[in-house]
């Protein structure tokens, strides 16, 4: 779980949006 939330910050800190919510993006793909 760990590693998800790191995505999920990075995701956000990071200009890589996935459709729309880059959230999202992070955790489908992580």
């Amino acid at each position: 779980m760990t590693d998800d939330l790191r995505f999920t910050v990075l995701g956000s800190a990071s200009p890589y949006p996935r459709a729309g919510n880059p959230c999202s993006g992070y955790l489908v793909e992580g």
